[in-house]
């Protein structure tokens, strides 16, 4: 029955983000009850701006191009439990936090973990993700899921084209900052496969140790 519910509550959700209104689903259990109006709906574009220029991706745009990325950008609603982003899909756009919290899960190709995947990172407010399968058209490298009732503003490529035609340079500025993203992420991930490589080494040793003393 608590199944059902939750289906029913994002089902609800995904119906309301393309206009399509039914009554809110009524739960047997909750804590704390949901509000019929999107939350979404509260979004200022003073509020998108702020979010907008605090990141790293769009920080460098000037005021104008700010305020016209922020009135183009959907804002959304997303119940929680429910998957933003599907690992393997291809997708044309990106999503910043503006409130919630969501966990990254990736499943590798002869991982035993149960689908959706291992957690591998969280998001908070002002964090993005889906900026490389918009950009470069990959197919998303995890899955996001809500861990709670989320925010997020949603761009799309074509949100981006008037800037990009206005300002080409935009791109290669882009590009760059989600490449050193990239290296930075392949470089903690190193970093981690090398401090667990040392640890592994050093409980052999202590193990070996204490074989030769018994022996």
């Amino acid at each position: 029955q608590q199944l059902k519910s939750d289906v029913l509550e994002q089902i609800w959700y995904a119906l309301h983000r393309i206009d399509q209104s039914i009554p809110y689903p009524i739960r047997d259990v909750r804590t704390k009850p949901s509000p019929a109006k999107l939350p979404s709906l509260d979004i200022n574009l003073d509020q998108k701006l702020r979010l907008l220029a605090s990141t790293e991706i769009f920080g460098h745009l000037d005021s104008s191009q700010l305020i016209s990325l922020a009135k183009a950008a959907n804002c959304q609603s997303f119940a929680p439990g429910e998957t933003v982003v599907l690992q393997g899909e291809r997708g044309n756009n990106l999503f910043i936090v503006v409130s919630g919290s969501l966990d990254v899960y990736q499943t590798g190709i002869n991982a035993n973990t149960a689908p959706p995947g291992r957690r591998v990172a969280s998001l908070e407010t002002a964090d993005i993700f889906g900026e490389m399968a918009l950009c470069t058209g990959e197919a998303r490298s995890a899955s996001v899921i809500c861990n709670d009732e989320c925010v997020l503003i949603e761009i799309h490529r074509h949100h981006l084209l008037p800037l990009l035609e206005e300002r080409p340079e935009i791109l290669e500025t882009m590009g760059s900052i989600m490449a050193a993203r990239r290296q930075q992420l392949k470089a903690i991930k190193q970093n981690r496969a090398e401090t667990r490589r040392l640890a592994l080494i050093a409980r052999m040793q202590r193990l070996f140790s204490m074989s030769g003393d018994e022996g």
